[in-house]
C-alpha cells in the first residue's frame, strides 16, 4: 500500500466516523434567535420631542417600537457553521502523541519484552492504548489532514529525506 492509498483510507474513515462533520454553533450576534430587536423611535414621538418649548428630553414623551429584524449575520438560520478548524486537527494529532508518552510511563508496549521487536515473528497479540497503537493513531491523523488538505505527504517524505541525508550530523544543534 502507498502512503497516497494509505490517507485516501484514513480520511475516508475519519469522515465516515464523524471526524470532518460541520459543526453548528449558536449566533453570537443574535445569540441563537435568529433575529435583533431593533429600538426605533416613531416620526410622531421624534416631532414632539424636539418641538416641546423647553427643547429637553422627555421621556413620557419617548415612544420606541420594538421591530424584529432578521438576523444579518446567520440570516435567521440561529446557528453559524463552524468552519473547519485545521490548528484544532493539529492539536488532535499532538493529543494522540501525548497518549503515547502516557503508554510509554505507563510501560504499555507490546515490544517491551523484546530488545528487537519484530511484528512477523512475535506472538504478542495486538490491544488498544499501547505505545505502538497511539503511534499509529498519530500517522492516521496525519494521513486524514494531509489528505483534507491535499497535501502528497509521500512525495513530501521523499523530498524530506533525501533533504536530510545532506544536512550535517544532528543538524549542527545539540541535540
Amino acid at each position: 500500500m502507498t502512503i497516497k492509498q494509505l490517507q485516501k483510507i484514513c480520511h475516508k474513515i475519519a469522515k465516515e466516523k464523524g471526524f470532518w462533520d460541520d459543526v453548528y454553533y449558536p449566533c453570537y450576534y443574535c445569540n441563537g434567535k435568529g433575529f435583533i430587536i431593533e429600538g426605533i423611535i416613531s416620526n410622531k414621538s421624534f416631532n414632539k420631542l424636539f418641538k416641546s418649548k423647553l427643547g429637553l428630553w422627555d421621556n413620557k414623551k419617548l415612544k420606541i417600537k420594538e421591530v424584529k429584524t432578521t438576523c444579518k449575520v446567520c440570516g435567521g438560520a440561529k446557528e453559524i457553521k463552524y468552519n473547519t478548524n485545521i490548528p484544532e486537527k493539529l492539536m488532535l494529532i499532538v493529543s494522540e502523541l501525548g497518549e503515547a508518552l502516557e503508554a510509554l510511563r505507563k510501560g504499555d508496549l507490546l515490544s517491551k519484552n523484546n530488545k528487537y521487536y519484530n511484528r512477523a515473528k512475535s506472538k504478542v497479540k495486538w490491544r488498544p492504548s499501547t505505545f505502538e497503537d497511539e503511534l499509529a493513531d498519530t500517522i492516521i491523523r496525519i494521513c486524514d489532514l494531509a489528505e483534507y488538505m491535499g497535501i502528497d505527504l509521500e512525495w513530501h517524505l521523499k523530498k524530506k529525506i533525501a533533504y536530510n541525508k545532506k544536512r550535517p550530523y544532528k543538524h549542527n544543534k545539540k541535540f
